[in-house]
Order: C-alpha cells, then structure tokens, then sequence
C-alpha cells in the first residue's frame, strides 16, 4: 500500500495535518517542506497536469507572432515548465523583449529555467502574486501596440480572462499560448480511505488549496464524507477564498505559497486552526 505521510523531527507544526490538492509532482515538493516543519502530510491530488499536444499548441499563434512579441508573462511554475520549451523551439525574443512572472514562485523557476546567455529582462510585481499586481506595474498601464503573449493552460473552466481583458482594453494585442491542460483527477480507493479516516479523527486538518478549479475537484472527491466542514481551506487569493465559502467552507485563510512564508504563515494561525477542533 502507497504511503500518504510524511513525518520529521521538526516540531514547529506538530499537531497539524494538511490535505495537499496539488498534482502530484507539485504536492510532493510542497509536502516535503511542510513535513520538513513538523505537519503531517496527506497527499490528495485532485488535478493533473499534462502537455498539450503541438497540433493544439500550434492553433493558437504563430511563429511570426512569437518573433515579435514585445512581453510574454508566464502566469505560473507550470507555465515555465511546459511553456519556455515551446518558446524556445519556436523561435528566438526580440532582445528587447521582457519577460514577466506572476509570483515569486514563477519568477524563481523562470530563472532557473533560462539557458545560458539568455539577455531578455525578467519583471514580476512586489508585492503580489496575482493577476492584480502584474497588471499594475508601471509597464503595463500602457501597452498600446505592443503584442503580449500570455503563457499559460487551457482549462474547460477557463481562467486568466483578467489579464487577457485588461491588457486588450489598454490597447495591447494578446495572444494565449496555452501549453498545458488542467484535468480534474478521480483519486484512488486508497487516497479516499486515508482522508475519510482523517476527517473521522477529530484532529487538526486544513486543506491546501490553489484555485477554484482544484476547490470543485476536491468537493466532487469528497461527495461522500463528513466533517471537512469543520476542518479550515488554506488558499492563495480572495476569489478562491470566496468560492470555497459559497460552497460551504466556514474558515478560509488566504497564505502565501512560497516554502519559508507558507511555513510561517501556518505557524501562526495554528492557535486558530486548533480553536475550531
């Protein structure tokens, strides 16, 4: 039977178990360096990610466009990693292109990602990690004529209308290069059983939870259990915190996701966390 925990001797977050939602790739780093602070960990992939095909790919720009794109934003980690491939392959930037991140997180794996020599600025919003911070940066209030690319993956629930509408409103035009696909993911017989015990045990449990896309997979994957209600939904931003409300969760707590901050973050709402057990 696959193992579901993760224990260390760290004690900074003994006492808490949280339900990670992530892929499977992405929830076993996150997982590593919350066990690594002392929780207990329960990995629930309830997405997948997976590349899209080149036939897909290639319906939505062209390599003309791509050679004159004047900023290309990647919206996420997986967007680098399934993104800045296809980019390369398809062409060379203008030198004088920029590159934005949304996040600390897309920033840090974009530059992890760039090969050697690569010249083309990298920009990101601080603070933020949204859409919101992006599209206020300085350099992105007027965008008239400028051909912006927008890395990022194709969703049946679709997702980043914002950045596509307010960028097309100041005079930009968009284009989406969507290099991957969200899937909602069935979890396995073992997975169920693991948190349904968890969720009869009356101990401390949040659930990990990035967009509202995960949020809906992850309700449909627990239609028939009891007791998440009392349990706290750990989110990135307002609008998943919103959503997790109108579908029945009582606490939800906005946190950074970053390795250090997220750690933090936990550590401090643990007396809040244990209130509502």
């Amino acid at each position: 039977m696959p193992s579901h925990h993760l224990e260390n001797s760290d004690e900074s977050l003994k006492g808490l178990t949280i339900v990670i939602t992530r892929p499977r790739a992405q929830g076993d780093i996150t997982a590593q360096y919350l066990a690594a602070a002392g929780a207990r960990v329960i990995r629930y992939p309830v997405l997948t990610i997976e590349p899209r095909s080149q036939i897909a790919i290639e319906k939505t720009f062209s390599r003309a466009d791509l050679a004159h794109a004047n900023g290309i934003i990647f919206v996420s980690a997986n967007a680098v990693e399934y993104g800045l491939p296809v980019i390369r392959q398809y062409g060379e930037l203008r030198a004088d292109a920029t590159l934005y991140a949304i996040g600390k997180m897309t920033a840090e794996a974009l530059c992890l990602a760039l090969p050697a020599g690569f010249t083309q600025k990298i920009e990101t919003a601080s603070p933020g990690n949204d859409s919101e911070a992006l599209l206020a940066m300085p350099a992105l209030q007027d965008v008239t004529g400028q051909h912006m690319f927008i890395v990022c993956g194709y969703s049946e629930a679709g997702g980043r209308t914002l950045l596509q509408q307010t960028l097309s409103a100041r005079g930009a035009m968009v284009t989406l290069l969507t290099c991957y696909e969200r899937k909602r993911l069935k979890v396995t017989a073992d997975e169920q059983n693991a948190l349904a015990a968890q969720l009869q045990s009356g101990d401390m449990t949040a659930f990990l939870t990035l967009s509202i896309e995960t949020l809906d997979s992850l309700m449909e994957n627990m239609s028939n259990m009891t007791g998440w209600q009392r349990c706290t939904l750990l989110v990135s931003h307002h609008r998943v915190a919103e959503a997790g409300r109108e579908r029945g969760w009582t606490r939800c707590e906005i946190v950074p996701m970053n390795k250090p901050a997220l750690v933090e973050a936990l550590q401090l709402l643990k007396p809040t966390l244990r209130a509502s057990f």
